[in-house]
């Protein structure tokens, strides 16, 4: 499956718009992101293999269009109001509210993430700010960090010519300037503690942000994040700007994009106190994904609790009967088939309800499970007031510090009863 239909699909399965809209005609609207690049000329079917791959002249187009609206001083004075489109009053906030996510990001989240030489035993910390204008973010953020140096990737000579002086000696001789795409730019392996991406990954296609995600993760030191402060749209998956050749993606959309290029989240949290006007800004602490699922060993120890809760490491105990994939394992006991008139495997009837029958006489049957706590847990009663507080600061921390909309108390919900339901609640 090409990368187009790979991100509608994640998308698709996690109940998210895949359809999006025109920023500049609201009457040119498309039903999904397949339909919007084929449309524009972005991708084609006519690979030998039918997949749709990226139109290697739209391609050059989109990022000609882009780099020449830029390069146009009456677009962007190389200035802090002209690269933030002017807004230049939203600077010192935004550069706050990225301050301030750093910190906890550290100080809660990644201890081993280093800001300063003193942190990393003595070695100079390296940042990299992409889509690097002027140099704002080095400037107003990672420097007075504390990162020894920064290295700025930007694809407009005329504003990248600018951020020297705009840094001052005091910072611009701790800068190194890259003028290229970064469609283009390769971090070098093993380099950066922190990767700086914000509002530019509407610049890149699809393809091509995921590949340039890939060389950051590589680009990692160890400990280090890739972090993504960008505009989100809302009520479609994607808005599609043709003047300078950009598209404003959905929260999930990046997410999916995030996936695709082997990172997961760190830690997310969105901007706040930024004018209505502005799309939602989330900001994307993420790191390399440390293993695959094929990595993972099928017999591999665990820990379990002695009768006093003192952790303990076991072992499997089947490790007689091992199947190679989860397909064998259902084929074997029957779960599924491949008898439909498709040919596709699906779910046996019987055995379903076998399953079902199965479970409900074990749970039933007093000798197996005992109403009380001990045996809703399996005779690992001692777990409990472990597993109760290990919930209850996992809810508090989610409502503290992600989801603060979270309703707990009737007070916080305006006066109406809260509601929570237990599934699989026992006794």
């Amino acid at each position: 499956m090409d990368l187009t239909n790979q991100i509608q699909d994640i998308l698709v399965r996690a109940g998210n718009y895949i359809h999006g809209r025109d920023s500049e005609d609201a009457g040119v609207t498309y039903t999904s992101i397949v339909e919007w690049k084929e449309g524009s000329g972005m991708i084609s079917s006519t690979s030998p293999e039918g997949t749709r791959q990226q139109n290697d002249e739209t391609r050059r187009q989109w990022y000609e269009t882009g780099y020449d609206f830029w390069e146009d001083e009456s677009n962007c004075a190389a200035t802090v109001d002209g690269v933030l489109g002017g807004f230049a009053c939203i600077s010192k906030r935004d550069l706050e509210g990225s301050a301030d996510f750093v910190r906890y990001l550290k100080s809660n989240i990644r201890p081993e993430l280093n800001l300063t030489e003193e942190e990393n035993g003595g070695v100079p910390t390296r940042a990299c700010e992409c889509g690097a204008g002027i140099g704002r973010v080095s400037k107003g953020l990672l420097l007075p960090l504390g990162i020894t140096q920064c290295d700025l990737v930007e694809p407009s000579p005329r504003l990248i010519s600018s951020a020297p002086e705009y840094l001052g000696d005091r910072y611009s001789s701790k800068c190194r300037f890259f003028c290229t795409g970064l469609q283009d730019f390769q971090p070098k392996a093993d380099f950066y503690d922190i990767i700086w991406i914000q509002w530019v990954i509407g610049y890149l296609t699809d393809d091509d942000l995921v590949d340039f995600l890939e060389r950051c993760a590589a680009g990692l030191r160890l400990g280090g994040v890739v972090v993504i402060k960008d505009n989100t749209c809302e009520d479609v998956a994607f808005v599609a700007d043709r003047s300078d050749a950009s598209v404003t993606r959905s929260f999930p959309y990046i997410l999916a994009i995030a996936e695709r290029a082997g990172l997961r989240v760190v830690y997310q949290r969105f901007q706040e106190d930024f004018p209505e006007s502005i799309f939602p800004v989330p900001i994307i602490a993420m790191e390399p994904k440390e293993e695959s699922v094929t990595d993972i060993k099928p017999i591999a120890p665990t820990e379990s609790f002695d009768e006093n809760g003192k952790s303990e490491p076991i072992w499997w105990k089947s490790r007689c009967c091992v199947s190679t994939s989860i397909v064998e394992w259902k084929e074997g006991s029957g779960m599924i088939s491949s008898t439909s008139p498709e040919g596709t495997r699906q779910q046996n009837d019987e055995t379903r309800r076998q399953w079902y029958e199965t479970g409900y006489d074990f749970w039933e049957d007093e000798s197996n499970c005992a109403a009380t706590v001990d045996g809703v847990l399996g005779g690992f009663a001692c777990i409990s007031k472990r597993d109760l507080e290990g919930s209850a600061d996992f809810v508090r921390y989610l409502k503290s510090n992600i989801r603060p909309e979270l309703n707990l108390t009737e007070e916080e919900n305006g006066g109406v009863p809260t509601r929570a339901c237990e599934c699989g609640a026992g006794k």
